[in-house]
């Protein structure tokens, strides 16, 4: 009795540290979501499962996503998407900033490969757009993640002027070429390891730098 009350103790103890985790978001530009996505996508959730992770040491949420359409890289047919938390069994963790996908609902996604060989949606639920049609015409519109969390000046002042929440789907491709075709832009202040390649003298103080960078910036 005494071994079962410790037991359920210490669960609770985890489980209470995992709840009290804070979920941080940097808000990300569409520019930055594209150019930081090695894929971009349409596609439909079709079926999803939570279990534990390869080590045993975190519940994930793993969904499978039928590919309509490849707007960036190559993914065609199916593509596993995984995420932290999730209920198993009796245990259940939620992390803030996870896509809840619905079963059957179409998005736009913008992904990034993960290390487990599945795939991490780019900037948490700010890389999942959903997709519905309106009832009343049947026409199809975009969601934009938080809504007016990020895109109105009210909620941090991060644009300058506040966007709707929904956008037809012709105007969200519109936006989705060219924020893929826009120049790469790294913030101001952003640390880049790199490994230096070579360095050429350019005349009149000017030397031209090769370099990689060796670690992801956003």
């Amino acid at each position: 009795m005494r071994n079962s009350i410790r037991i359920w103790l210490l669960l609770g103890a985890m489980l209470a540290a995992v709840s009290a985790r804070a979920t941080t978001l940097v808000h990300l530009s569409l520019e930055q979501l594209s150019q930081a996505s090695s894929e971009v996508v349409r596609g439909r959730a079709v079926s999803q499962e939570t279990r534990w992770n390869g080590s045993h040491t975190q519940i994930v949420t793993v969904t499978t996503v039928e590919v309509e359409q490849t707007l960036k890289g190559t993914l065609q047919g199916a593509v596993v998407i995984e995420q932290p938390g999730g209920s198993l069994g009796n245990l259940r963790v939620r992390v803030p900033g996870t896509v809840g996908f619905r079963h059957g609902a179409s998005y736009f996604l913008f992904l990034e490969l993960a290390p487990s060989g599945s795939y991490h949606v780019t900037g948490m639920a700010q890389g999942a757009y959903r997709i519905y049609h309106l009832s009343q015409t049947g026409e199809e519109r975009v969601v934009r993640p938080f809504g007016a969390l990020f895109q109105s000046p009210k909620a941090g002042r991060l644009n300058s002027r506040p966007q709707a929440q929904t956008i037809s789907t012709q105007e969200f491709l519109g936006e989705v070429a060219a924020a893929m075709a826009a120049p790469l832009v790294i913030p101001s202040g952003t640390a880049i390891p790199v490994t230096l390649r070579s360095t050429e003298k350019k005349g009149g103080g000017e030397v031209r730098v090769s370099a990689r960078n060796t670690a992801t910036v956003y």
